[in-house]
């Protein structure tokens, strides 16, 4: 019962769709609200559960001290969020005044477009796909920003430094809720089998610009729909081939990046009301044609 409820909020429904489908759920006498709210931590859709609830109405019907703490962890992750746009503003912002290429992906680059920009897609860094040959100025560019190779260590508020060649730079803030910032770079992907080797570049030629909400001086650099599926897909991939857990959180990503844009939808031919269950058979649709990315049309 409490994961079709998460699915049903992973799928990428008009409001009304969603209060019919989930109220029924919502109200079952056999729903555990602890077994729900273990999972949808577990699965990194706790922020989308607490947004689709309060965006239906529904909140209003659910016990009083979950519906304040589905506030208050949608409070908190709308202040993360305004914190990381900063971040991606100005890095965007570096890296375009070096001309250096490079797209985000994931968490950033989907919450608004995708997630209505309300907090619902929670992410914890900003993952961005970078040209292997700008890598190193990449880095450069972070430091000057004030970014440090390495990850945050929670018990000494300080970046546990690494090697400058990392794929991991923090920084720091003065910020209870946001302690800090870390950029994951991307020079690759995920490879279970033989990935084109310029499909990194290729990918980024076909890059496009999104506005960055409560920066409109920026627009930051996106990848095409189509390529974003693939990066979700074959990141997925990549877990199951390691035995890990797709999470709710990648498939409701997938089923948004396939229903928003119908060159994607008709690639991998999956309609905008199907089962997020349905994605366990699309790990391998980014070969579709001997090719990695879904080719639009087939």
């Amino acid at each position: 019962m409490e994961r079709l409820l998460l699915e049903a909020a992973c799928l990428p429904a008009p409001v009304e769709q969603h209060h019919a489908t989930i109220r029924p759920l919502l109200t079952e006498p056999t729903l555990h609200w602890g077994t729900l709210l273990a999972t949808a931590i577990e699965h990194k859709v706790l922020c989308l559960l607490a947004d689709t609830l309060t965006t239906t109405g529904l909140a209003d019907d659910i016990p009083r001290a979950f519906r304040r703490f589905l506030a208050s962890v949608l409070r908190t992750s709308r202040h993360k969020t305004t914190i990381h746009r900063a971040q991606a503003a100005a890095l965007t912002d570096a890296a375009t005044r070096q001309q250096l290429a490079f797209a985000a992906v994931k968490g950033i680059a989907l919450e608004f477009q995708l997630y209505g920009g309300r907090g619902a897609r929670e992410f914890s860094d900003l993952d961005v796909l970078v040209a292997p040959d700008h890598a190193d100025a990449f880095r450069r560019a972070l430091r000057l920003l004030g970014y440090q190779p390495g990850h945050y260590d929670p018990t000494t508020h300080r970046v546990a430094l690494d090697e400058p060649t990392c794929a991991t730079y923090t920084r720091l803030h003065d910020d209870l809720v946001t302690p800090c910032t870390a950029v994951d770079i991307i020079t690759d992907l995920p490879q279970p089998a033989a990935v084109p080797p310029d499909l990194v570049a290729s990918m980024l030629d076909r890059r496009r610009a999104q506005p960055l909400p409560d920066h409109p001086q920026v627009d930051l650099p996106v990848l095409d729909p189509l390529d974003h599926l693939t990066v979700v897909l074959l990141t997925a991939r990549r877990k199951a081939h390691a035995g890990r857990p797709i999470s709710l959180r990648a498939r409701a990503d997938a089923l948004r990046l396939t229903s928003a844009n119908p060159r994607t939808a008709r690639a991998t031919r999956l309609s905008a009301d199907g089962d997020v269950r349905v994605l366990d058979d699309l790990w391998d649709l980014c070969r579709a044609a001997g090719r990695w990315a879904p080719i639009a049309g087939g």
